[in-house]
């Protein structure tokens, strides 16, 4: 947009131009504002990402374990007690069994297993597991409840 600028001379009105837009035009008007200082020394601000926590992955290592209600200690009194003997030889010996199962996410146990040499031994022990129906409380990684792998050895003396 153009504009005429009247001028009066002695000779009478005469009609000057305007000087052309340039693309600064009307930078005038508005008030500068200067960016934002860089952050100094010391004002460094860190902003932590926490890693996404799966629903569906079971964690072997995580920042809270699960626990059992009472302790672990609790929980090898329930297995002991639970534990039906007349499965094994009585002149079995020394037996050694994992047992490895889920802690699930609302603390309910899943997937027990046992890998002992002993097959009357480990299906026992599974047995019992399960039959325990105490929940534990989830482990943890940032506060969300996760799925995690608990494993516990497990040795009975027959004789």
């Amino acid at each position: 947009m153009r504009s005429t600028a009247t001028a009066t001379s002695p000779s009478g009105p005469t009609a000057s131009p305007s000087p052309p837009p340039t693309p600064w035009s009307g930078a005038q008007d508005r008030a500068a504002t200067p960016p934002p200082p860089p952050p100094g020394p010391g004002k460094s601000t860190t902003v932590e990402v926490k890693p996404q926590v799966s629903e569906t992955q079971i964690y072997t290592e995580v920042e809270q374990l699960a626990e059992f209600p009472g302790g672990i200690n609790s929980f090898r009194s329930k297995v002991n007690g639970s534990f039906d003997t007349s499965v094994m030889d009585s002149d079995a010996g020394t037996v050694k069994t994992e047992v490895i199962f889920v802690v699930e996410r609302d603390g309910s146990i899943t997937d027990v297993k046992a890998n002992g040499a002993n097959k009357d031994f480990n299906a026992e022990a599974v047995r019992t597991v399960k039959s325990i129906k105490n929940k534990w409380a989830p482990a943890k990684i940032n506060g969300q409840s996760v799925r995690y792998r608990f494993r516990m050895p497990l040795t009975m003396q027959f004789e």
